[in-house]
């Protein structure tokens, strides 16, 4: 289920991204292909395979863990499925599944964040990384409130709903980026401007809906403790760890970045 340690992913990933950010802005590149890479590469990609300098190829690899461990955990989850007795727990296999599909998107945009910028890579990062970050916890917060329907009365929202409460969630951020995108990176006489050439505080700003979700799926976690049937406590006391570690993280990435 969705409320195991595996929701800890995507704080281990803003933990990786932290660590390249600061890795990349203190390495300067160099005038030929270093040494692991080839001299036809283009030299955006010189981080992936540059061995004098490992931060590239360690979280590349740490990266490429989490692409498969996430892979493995939605092929277990969606194998399970047939052997899901609990209607309540199978009715919420399709957002959990959705959460790890962002997870593994997570984990995958790293790759963005390891190579040196471009249109193409600073477009994806300022796009994909709330729109993923959205998909984690639109999950984490529909989970959250079918989890305090079970809590009180034992029984639910259909699964379909709760999917449909997630993804509606993320169509929010994913509305709210293009926009962001257009406006920032389109002149107002229609020429093009780098998506690279934005100021930290900007970035920041555009997550704000992001950091809601946060708050909202800690806030509305709560409730499910108190409830009559407590076997579902153990499910909130994940997303609550979850979402503490990440909000940490996250005020800790603010202020240093």
């Amino acid at each position: 289920m969705m409320a195991t340690p595996r929701t800890l992913l995507p704080c281990l990933w803003l933990l990786v991204l932290s660590m390249t950010i600061c890795s990349a802005q203190g390495t300067s590149p160099p005038p030929s292909p270093p040494p692991g890479c080839g001299k036809d590469l283009n030299s955006i990609y010189y981080n992936l395979c540059d061995l004098s300098v490992a931060w590239g190829i360690v979280l590349e690899a740490v990266a490429s863990f989490g692409v498969v461990i996430s892979f493995v955990l939605i092929v277990v989850l969606v194998a399970s499925l047939p052997f899901v007795q609990d209607y309540r727990k199978k009715s919420l296999i399709g957002t959990q599944a959705f959460f790890l599909l962002g997870t593994l998107g997570l984990f995958c945009l790293t790759f963005a964040f390891i190579v040196k910028q471009g249109f193409s890579t600073c477009a994806s990062r300022r796009f994909l990384f709330g729109v993923l970050f959205a998909i984690c916890f639109s999950c984490l917060a529909a989970h959250s409130l079918s989890l305090n329907f079970f809590a009180r009365q034992n029984t639910g929202p259909r699964g379909w709903i709760t999917f449909g409460m997630a993804f509606i969630l993320v169509l929010v951020e994913v509305i709210i980026n293009a926009e962001w995108l257009i406006i920032t990176v389109v002149r107002n006489d229609g020429t093009a401007k780098d998506p690279c050439e934005l100021k930290n505080e900007d970035f920041v700003m555009a997550l704000i809906y992001v950091m809601f979700l946060q708050v909202a799926t800690f806030i509305a976690t709560w409730p499910v403790l108190c409830g009559h049937h407590k076997h579902w406590r153990k499910h909130a006391v994940f997303i609550l760890l979850t979402t503490s570690f990440s909000m940490a993280i996250w005020i800790v990435w603010i202020v240093m970045y």
